[in-house]
């Protein structure tokens, strides 16, 4: 009995490591490794619970910046091309939304501070807080994949003021 056993593990160890000897030789680099290490990133269960990776600086930058960059243009309400700065980083939906905004009913207000992306882990839609002096406003965005840019689809004040 001892000897099937003995037979057994010994079997699925040289099985095992025929397994990771045919890996690493896989690729035609018998004995060889890598130069560099690639950069580690971080991932964490997403809405669906499947993976999401975490964005990095420059890409929650570019997150903030057009957020910030739709609400300036949306508060600037003394521009005569109010509407044509503010649809430039605005989706579809919301150019048809904000086609029809009266400006005179927008508050005055200036940023007072710096955007701080909203909780969350999806990485094609996302929400911006944003204080300025009317209180802060939240700006909805979102992106048909993570290799295109943000577009905004929601300017909302959150009534804190």
């Amino acid at each position: 009995m001892h000897l099937i056993h003995r037979t057994v593990l010994a079997g699925t160890a040289v099985l095992l490591l025929g397994t990771l000897t045919a890996c690493s030789t896989a690729s035609g680099t018998t004995g060889t490794r890598p130069t560099s290490t690639p950069a580690p990133t971080a991932s964490v269960a997403g809405d669906e619970g499947d993976l999401v990776q975490l964005p990095t600086a420059q890409q929650t930058k570019a997150l903030t910046d057009t957020a910030e960059r739709a609400l300036t243009a949306y508060l600037d309400r003394d521009n005569p091309n109010w509407f044509d700065s503010l649809a430039a980083d605005l989706t579809d939906t919301a150019r048809t939304a904000y086609g029809t905004v009266n400006i005179a009913r927008i508050p005055a207000a200036e940023i007072t501070g710096e955007p701080i992306p909203g909780p969350g882990v999806n990485d094609v839609r996302r929400d911006v807080r944003i204080p300025t002096t009317a209180g802060t406003y939240r700006i909805d965005l979102v992106r048909a994949a993570t290799s295109k840019p943000w577009r905004v689809d929601l300017i909302a004040p959150l009534g804190d003021n």
